[in-house]
């Protein structure tokens, strides 16, 4: 998608990342970013990730290198991604003024 920018795997001295956790967040933070700066464009940003979580969910069926296993946790950490982006949409953001407590 054009909205999204490229993500990099960066590894740091060997260390491998999660990249099921990192997928499972990545749609949520984007949410919360373009509800935050943006918030005329989530619903096209809601539309938009629904379809490129679909469209992995069903390039993932359709793999014949990897196993079924692979493929079961592969499709329910889309599951979770969606999960946790509906979540984000859900939560009202109100600008809040902090007020000293004296």
């Amino acid at each position: 998608m054009a909205i999204l920018h490229d993500v990099r795997d960066i590894h740091h001295c060997g260390k491998k990342h999660d990249v099921s956790k990192i997928t499972k967040h990545l749609y949520a933070s984007n949410t919360y970013y373009f509800k935050k700066f943006y918030p005329r464009l989530v619903p096209l940003i809601r539309v938009a990730h629904q379809y490129e979580i679909h469209h992995h969910s069903k390039r993932l069926k359709g793999l014949k290198e990897l196993t079924q296993s692979e493929i079961k946790e592969g499709l329910v950490t889309y599951e979770q991604a969606l999960r946790l982006m509906q979540a984000e949409i859900a939560v009202h953001t109100i600008p809040r003024i902090p007020s000293l407590v004296l």
